[in-house]
């Protein structure tokens, strides 16, 4: 929060949910963002509203192969995004995994299909289907921190140069006492064919706490 010539508050909560053990685990995560920003003199202005939602399932079917669903929703009013649905399905491999079975480390890649629908500010709508090639990784580091991350690419099956989306995101814990941990969080979206007048790209990070209950 700053109050001053100019006035701005922003903040983001996220809440969510994991089952670890195989052969089947199950995610589920959530995450709203918003702030404003008032000059004097002005009206006021979103600097964020954001929401997301993902749901995904995955089952081992041998000893580094899995099969996944995941389904992904968001809404985003600073790029006029009513709604994005991304409902996909395929095959994972895990190249490496910690030898811990207590442990959930791996670096993985996936390669599916899915369809994707955007929904826009104003009755703009499109959808298409699409490749989905993706990369998942959690590491241990020093001090008994950890790093996650992911990358989905999603070319249109008609037109891979035209129209694609590619999503990222990563996420550094640091323990600081018992289930609370410092948390640094970097997401971004690419939208090859965004709302008229908005950015190909958005870039959020955010700086917090993390509490595993």
């Amino acid at each position: 929060m700053t109050q001053s010539t100019v006035d701005s508050t922003q903040f983001g909560v996220g809440l969510g949910a994991r089952r670890v053990k195989g052969p089947s685990r199950l995610t589920l995560a959530s995450t709203f963002q918003y702030g404003t920003q008032e000059k004097r003199g002005e009206q006021q202005t979103k600097l964020a509203d954001q929401l997301t939602g993902t749901v995904r399932q995955e089952y081992d079917l041998a000893d580094r192969l899995f099969a996944y669903g995941n389904g992904d929703a968001e809404y985003n009013a600073i790029q006029r995004l009513s709604i994005r649905g991304i409902p996909q399905a395929g095959l994972g491999y895990k190249f490496w995994r910690s030898e811990d079975e207590d442990s959930t480390d791996f670096v993985a890649g996936t390669l599916g299909g899915s369809w994707v629908y955007e929904r826009f500010f104003g009755g703009l709508d499109r959808d298409y289907f699409a490749i989905a090639f993706g990369l998942q990784a959690e590491l241990p580091l020093p001090y008994e921190s950890k790093l996650t991350g992911s990358v989905s690419y999603l070319p249109s099956v008609s037109s891979f140069v035209d129209d694609f989306l590619v999503k990222s995101e990563a996420a550094l814990l640091v323990p600081l006492y018992k289930q609370l941990s410092f948390k640094f969080s970097v997401a971004d979206t690419y939208d090859n064919t965004p709302a008229p007048d908005t950015a190909f790209n958005f870039l959020t990070t955010v700086v917090g706490l993390s509490a595993q209950l």
